[in-house]
């Protein structure tokens, strides 16, 4: 199994108790920060998470506190575009920022683009996914295997680890969603360079894969069945296509997942403090994770919380940290614009074009 790479355990914040929910949810948030947020009257969020679950979460965190929440998604990508415009504008819109790319959270910090903040939920996240100075929080895990389409593909005969990919029978019938620009495919490009190093790419190319724009894009030819193979294919995504009886299916490595959390943070200069630090601890919360997990299958990072679509997913084993190759922040900054472009060099040059 592929090392798991992880953050080490900071030491709890202390907890102030004041409930604003029933006794039953067992949340606790900062009366203090309940009041402050409710008096400035709005949060700002810009985020990457599913658009149902975000709905969601806005919805709830209105009616819960009373507080108006702006919320706008977009991809990862679109989401630090928002990020660098603000910035190089000069303006402080955003109070709450997530997504996909951990690793953005370190040029933000290093830019002062957002600020600290330890939630009242220190203790209930995992411990190994806890960022010691509170710069950013765990909001949701992504795991990705290998895709598949049960039209064209049987269980019996699909893939059973990353290499198997290789095999002839899947010529030109293999996607690979693009690490330009994708959050998904950086971080698939990230773990097989780690893995196997380039040489797993020079192979690739040889298979005239079809490189696809965007996760999204690709479930949908796969559900199409225009291609019967794709890498990376999420977990969360998957869960929740077979329980709509779509037919696709995912296929866990033997050599493990790969394996991230995707992290939610405060902006620096947040207009409305309170409210944002208000969103943290919701998001964080049980409740919040609750809505993440049952809404779009995203793997809660708390440990009291329950999987999301569990009767659409093998055990529990197969997210243990030692069967998966694991992605911290740190571990995101390895993938550049020098290894995209490469990658693309790689791909061209193997299929002609």
């Amino acid at each position: 199994m592929q090392k798991h790479l992880i953050f080490g355990i900071a030491a709890a914040a202390l907890l102030v108790t004041g409930s604003v929910m029933p006794a039953a949810a067992k949340d606790t948030y900062d009366p203090k920060v309940v009041a402050g947020a409710k008096k400035e009257g709005e949060v700002v969020v810009y985020h990457s998470v599913n658009r149902k679950a975000l709905s969601k979460l806005c919805k709830t965190y209105e009616k819960k506190f009373g507080v108006k929440a702006v919320c706008t998604r977009k991809g990862t990508g679109g989401i630090i575009k928002m990020m660098t415009a603000d910035t190089m504008a000069g303006v402080n819109k955003c109070d709450i920022v997530s997504v996909g790319d951990t690793g953005m959270f370190l040029i933000w910090k290093n830019k002062k683009m957002i600020q600290p903040y330890k939630s009242v939920n220190w203790k209930k996240m995992r411990p190994d996914l806890i960022e010691p100075e509170g710069w950013h929080h765990p909001a949701r895990l992504t795991y990705y295997g290998i895709s598949y389409s049960t039209k064209k593909v049987s269980k019996a005969d699909a893939p059973k680890d990353w290499n198997d990919i290789f095999r002839p029978e899947w010529k030109g019938k293999l996607g690979v969603v693009n690490p330009r620009t994708s959050g998904p495919g950086r971080l698939w490009l990230s773990g097989m360079i780690k893995i196997y190093g380039w040489d797993y790419f020079k192979k690739l190319s040889k298979m005239k894969p079809l490189i696809i724009k965007s996760s999204s894009t690709a479930a949908k030819l796969l559900i199409r069945g225009e291609v019967s193979v794709i890498v990376p294919g999420s977990d969360h995504s998957i869960a929740k296509r077979v329980k709509s009886k779509q037919p696709v299916a995912l296929v866990y490595p033997k050599s493990g997942l790969m394996g991230k959390d995707s992290r939610v943070a405060i902006c620096a200069g947040a207009p409305h403090i309170n409210a944002a630090k208000l969103w943290i601890d919701f998001e964080t919360s049980k409740q919040g994770q609750a809505i993440i997990t049952n809404t779009a299958a995203y793997p809660p990072t708390r440990t009291d919380v329950k999987l999301g679509y569990s009767k659409f997913r093998p055990g529990p084993e197969v997210y243990k940290k030692e069967n998966s190759t694991w992605f911290t922040p740190e571990h995101g900054r390895d993938i550049g614009p020098k290894e995209r472009k490469q990658f693309e060099k790689i791909m061209k040059a193997g299929m002609n074009m």
